[in-house]
């Protein structure tokens, strides 16, 4: 068989496994958490859903080598959710989850015996709002649970601690100040006293809050790890030394490449230690982690999670820094273990490591490859590193949970070479929205109508293969791009992951916690990745999105398996569905009248003619422009939907979706103010022959063309009208029936097409991997913008 033919094999039986999934086919939180015992064993914890059921998965390894291990199920109700494991004295093992339970958050404390038997399960805490990311510290013999709750009084996410003590769990105690929301806490004891870390976002910018509290509960001293432009967030602590708080983070800077005006990121890793009150903050980043994750050519995905660090304390006043990565491409230098035509690159990471030997941070080694996920569990007694880790590298099996232990000792030097990240040459600038009380607005029959921007195509890691944590991309949005309106839509399943029941409530949660009506909304949403075997490309995936709350329902849900059924579930509900992608079968339904016509990944209304088919032949759809960013860019993805609504709140903003009133753009704010006679956009009417048509357009850059179309007609061309043009016409080879106007807007510059050279005709492929835009890199600002059609009638 041919390289050609072996890779085309591939690709059908890859359709088998992840297009056409199976009932309730299995899914995998993407999070894996582990620790070493005093006998050197590895015990991991993982939540997946297998026959729709969520389950806590234990695996602990029976011998010192870690080549036998034993699996049992923990729990299996309650959807439990994001668990960590920690080992205690003389064997015990603590362990810590959320679950979620009739619209009750629930903190749980279990202890396993030697057996991997739950020994006690007990609630810490319990709550109508959500709480998430729970950890253990361990502090004279007692265990201390911290997580991120939502507190009522406020309606914001802050940090909570309860220990146990003889009369059971204390009070939850609130260590975060009111001044943004806290997440992803993490904690340590050096026996003296007790170092929590969270980050937490203020004043636009993410930084990491810790704080040093005494045995007994008291506070000591409060710390601030915070950089100028760069976002700080995800802590991991440890202690070094038996005396030395070691803090290390990930810092993130946005960035552009200035010649092709695409935004990225710049990531690395932050480290300080505190010793005797002292904070010391490392000036510069210690780890870059840009390797296959800023793309030098392109954007490489993966589906393990790169923007997350580990620190495990060695003897003698040691450290290893340890975190996941893959490349942009495949190295020859590194030696891949395992039969390639079964191995699907998006799925293989690699464990990297730093080790700090008490003066000075040594070269990166390579200390595993092959697996995704990956946790560090610590070190046994014989030196050598436990770590847990998911192996989905071949594609047609199941992801399976592994442990393994490393010596450190025998790492692969790890050379990158950072010469090709000089493309992205400029620090990104957020986006002043300094005119948002002067924003434009239009008046339709005595009805004001504000023009509102929005980007509702956004995934998080809670996709298979995207980047960002949910609440940093709101952040994102709100802060750095300037949004007035976003949605998370992670997919449903694609492939063995996906947006499970628990994340699911996680989103709907933190849309409902940042929307503020007046000053930003987020919609609740998810994507049905759904593919239809008549389509050619057989894509007919849809997002979803609600005003607030909503149901989900998955491809894997025995009654919504296409999109059909899927769309009569969401006519009953108050959401909408968008169209996206090459190709889509629109179903009828009300709930079902929505095109994505321009995304990160293409520009489908100029770059093939599927969607003006679709038009011509009578189809009505509002235009939608929307990123579909896995890159962590929402509202500079290359996509913007203008809205044209009475109010910037959820249910006002919804009437303006149902009455088709968007403008789509390829990211630049154009505004188009298009109508004929009293018909605005998005409407339908009856006209005649002297009814006006009057056209606004106004844009931040230089225009280069402005066209109005009647059908596939050109009604008026406007050539270089600059960056305002205002006008009125007649169209006077209008004739009887029925016709669609819409209005197309170019402003000067590269159109950023993923496959500037095809044939409008013909599908060649989805997304083209190679180019100046290729895959999900696109210009934030492209030049491009569409009115949603107007339809008439004439007699």
């Amino acid at each position: 068989m041919s390289k050609h033919e072996k890779i085309e094999d591939f690709a059908v039986n890859l359709r088998k496994v992840f297009h056409y999934p199976k009932i309730n086919e299995n899914r995998y939180e993407r999070r894996t958490t582990s620790t070493v015992d005093s006998e050197g064993n590895i015990w991991s914890l993982i939540s997946f859903e297998e026959e729709g059921q969520r389950k806590l998965l234990l695996r602990y390894t029976t011998d010192s080598k870690g080549l036998e291990s034993t699996c049992k199920i923990l729990a299996d109700k309650f959807l439990p959710s994001r668990p960590f494991i920690i080992a205690r004295d003389k064997g015990r093992i603590s362990a810590s989850w959320i679950e979620i339970d009739q619209g009750e958050w629930k903190v749980v404390y279990a202890e396993i015996g030697e057996n991997g038997n739950i020994l006690s399960h007990e609630y810490v805490h319990i709550s109508a709002y959500a709480c998430m990311h729970p950890t253990i510290c361990i502090a004279a013999n007692k265990p201390y649970v911290i997580w991120a709750g939502c507190d009522e009084s406020d309606n914001s996410f802050a940090i909570y601690s309860s220990v146990l003590g003889p009369q059971g769990w204390s009070k939850p105690r609130r260590h975060s100040n009111g001044q943004g929301n806290c997440f992803r806490p993490a904690a340590c004891s050096n026996g003296k006293s007790i170092l929590i870390a969270w980050d937490q976002c203020m004043g636009g910018l993410q930084h990491v809050m810790i704080q040093e509290i005494s045995m007994d509960g008291s506070k000591i001293c409060e710390y601030t790890i915070s950089r100028e432009s760069e976002r700080v967030l995800y802590p991991q602590v440890a202690v070094r030394d038996n005396t030395t708080y070691s803090i290390a983070c990930i810092a993130i800077s946005d960035i552009v490449d200035e010649e092709l005006g695409i935004v990225d990121h710049s990531t690395g890793i932050v480290f300080s230690e505190i010793s005797n009150g002292i904070h010391n903050i490392n000036p510069d980043w210690i780890a870059y982690l840009n390797e296959g994750l800023l793309g030098i050519e392109n954007y490489t995905p993966y589906f393990g999670i790169r923007r997350k660090c580990s620190l495990v304390a060695e003897e003698q006043g040691s450290l290893w820094l340890l975190w996941e990565m893959r490349f942009e491409k495949e190295r020859e230098d590194i030696i891949i273990d395992f039969e390639k035509d079964k191995l699907c690159y998006e799925h293989y990471g690699y464990l990297v490591g730093e080790r700090f030997n008490g003066q000075n941070w040594e070269k990166p080694v390579i200390l595993h490859q092959g697996g995704t996920c990956y946790s560090v569990a610590g070190f046994t007694n014989e030196r050598k590193l436990g770590i847990a880790y998911l192996d989905q590298a071949n594609v047609y099996e199941l992801p399976y949970l592994k442990q393994k232990y490393i010596d450190v000792n025998n790492g692969i030097k790890l050379e990158i070479n950072r010469e090709g990240e000089t493309r992205w040459n400029k620090k990104l600038e957020p986006e002043i929205n300094e005119n948002k009380d002067q924003r434009y607005f239009a008046v339709i029959k005595e009805e004001k109508l504000n023009l509102y921007w929005a980007d509702t195509h956004v995934h998080s890691n809670f996709s298979p293969d995207a980047e960002g944590e949910p609440d940093e991309l709101i952040h994102f949005g709100r802060d750095i791009a300037g949004l007035d309106v976003m949605a998370m839509v992670d997919n449903d399943y694609y492939p063995h992951a996906g947006l499970m029941s628990a994340e699911w409530l996680i989103q709907r949660e933190l849309a409902r916690v940042y929307t503020v009506p007046g000053k930003f909304v987020v919609f609740p949403g998810y994507e049905f990745t759904c593919h239809e075997k008549e389509l050619e490309p057989n894509f007919n995936h849809r997002y979803v999105i609600f005003p607030e709350k909503g149901l989900y329902f998955s491809r894997l849900d025995p009654e919504t398996r296409d999109v059909k059924s899927l769309a009569r579930k969401i006519s009953k509900t108050d959401g909408i569905m968008v169209a996206h992608h090459p190709s889509w079968k629109l179903t009828g339904e009300q709930a079902d009248q929505f095109v994505e016509v321009c995304s990160s990944w293409r520009i489908s209304i100029e770059e093939k003619n599927f969607i003006k088919k679709r038009l011509l032949e009578g189809q009505k759809f509002a235009f939608i422009g929307s990123s579909d960013t896995h890159r962590a860019c929402p509202g500079l993805g290359g996509a913007l939907t203008g809205i044209f609504a009475e109010e910037l709140e959820p249910k006002k903003l919804f009437e303006a979706y149902k009455k088709r009133r968007t403008i789509a753009t390829q990211g630049l704010r154009i505004l188009i103010d298009f109508r004929i006679g009293n018909l605005f956009i998005g409407d339908e009417g009856i006209i005649n022959k002297n009814t006006p048509a009057r056209i606004k357009v106004v844009s931040p850059e230089e225009l280069e063309y402005i066209e109005v179309f009647c059908d596939d007609r050109i009604v008026r061309r406007y050539e270089r009208p600059g960056k305002k043009l205002i006008d009125e016409f007649i169209d006077p080879y209008l004739f009887s029936g029925q016709h669609f106007y819409y209005v197309r807007v170019k402003a000067i510059g590269d159109p950023s097409f993923n496959e500037p050279d095809s044939n409008r005709n013909q599908y060649s492929g989805p997304f083209i991997r190679e180019g100046k835009y290729s895959f999900n890199f696109a210009r934030a600002k492209g030049p491009f913008a569409w009115s949603t059609p107007i339809w008439v009638s004439k007699s």
